[in-house]
């Protein structure tokens, strides 16, 4: 009687936990949770990745050390809570300036090889058990009760914001105050703050800012990768060969995808509720330009405070791709 063939194995599974900084409504984290669906999908369920609401698992700020200890295989974050870790991150998004549209801040980040960068230096310091990328590219924008259409109109105006885009308010002249998102609204309502900021049009459209703003400020600013992922590098070594792409080529493939096909068209048609229900304050070229050199100068002393080489390193990569893009015509 013939041996009975053996029956293969069963693939291993990964059942992996992945913590956000933001809530499910948040549009990042929408993106990421059809990315880990579309994976389990195309992997027969092999690699199944669940998301989890800000705080839910352990404090946004203990993301990274969670990675490290296992405690979680995955993190999305806005890597500005990590500059005391990661200074190199200060040009990563939210920099003080008007300089960079969404195009060219891509191409910084994905072609110009800051994110290699970040990605080096994230793994350095971490010794290796952490892995970086950058996911989600857009702008920061201004809404505001009180017009704004020069650095001296930013005299005694009460904004929201912190870390380097509260000294660079401050240094103009303004009162950065530090509102968290969920009261930011009250704030503008009773005349806490005059002045709001958040990432995106879409962003501040979804959280109803426009209700309480008589002006939206543009150009937008600081545009960049304002979240990454960060993700276990034990843990994406303990994959078979065939998974390991969704934490690299297909990851970036999608990210692309998520950013060119969904967050820009977004971003156009959000921008539509803001010209609908609220003034456009423009900025003119001249004091943006006075902006932009005290927001430089916001970012040299941060450098040299850091006293961090791969910060020193991306100050240096920011200017000259500054440099570049305005001679190609690629700012704003």
């Amino acid at each position: 009687t013939p041996t009975p063939a053996p029956t293969p194995a069963e693939p291993k599974k990964f059942e992996w936990r992945m913590q956000s900084f933001v809530s499910p409504v948040d549009a990042g984290h929408q993106k990421l949770e059809e990315y880990w669906a579309m994976v389990k999908e195309e992997t027969d369920g092999q690699l199944d990745v669940t998301m989890y609401p800000g705080g839910s698992i352990v404090p946004t700020p203990d993301i990274p050390d969670a990675i490290s200890k296992g405690v979680i295989e995955l993190g999305y974050s806005a890597m500005s809570y990590y500059l005391d870790r990661f200074p190199a991150f200060a040009f990563a998004y939210s920099q003080p300036n008007f300089k960079l549209n969404l195009y060219s801040a891509w191409y910084f980040h994905y072609g110009f090889g800051f994110g290699k960068l970040l990605e080096e230096d994230v793994l350095e310091k971490t010794d290796g058990k952490v892995r970086y990328h950058g996911f989600y590219c857009n702008s920061c924008m201004f809404f505001s009760n009180k017009a704004l259409e020069s650095m001296a109109d930013f005299k005694g105006t009460k904004v929201r914001a912190t870390g380097i885009a509260g000294e660079w308010i401050n240094r103009m002249g303004g009162n950065a105050t530090f509102v968290i998102g969920s009261d930011l609204y009250l704030a503008m309502e009773t005349g806490l703050l005059d002045t709001g900021y958040w990432a995106s049009y879409q962003q501040a459209e979804r959280m109803k800012f426009y209700e309480v703003s008589k002006y939206f400020v543009e150009p937008t600013w600081g545009t960049g990768m304002s979240t990454g992922l960060l993700m276990s590098t034990e843990a994406i070594n303990s994959l078979p060969d065939e998974l390991k792409p969704y934490f690299g080529d297909r990851l970036l493939q999608y990210t692309f995808e998520a950013n060119n096909f969904g967050e820009w068209k977004d971003q156009v048609r959000a921008r539509e509720v803001w010209v609908k229900e609220c003034t456009r304050n423009y900025i003119p070229p001249e004091e943006q330009e006075k902006m932009n050199a005290v927001g430089l100068e916001v970012l040299k002393d941060h450098v040299a405070d850091s006293n961090d080489a791969a910060t020193t390193e991306a100050y240096e990569m920011y200017l000259e791709f500054l440099e570049g893009s305005e001679y190609l015509g690629w700012i704003d």
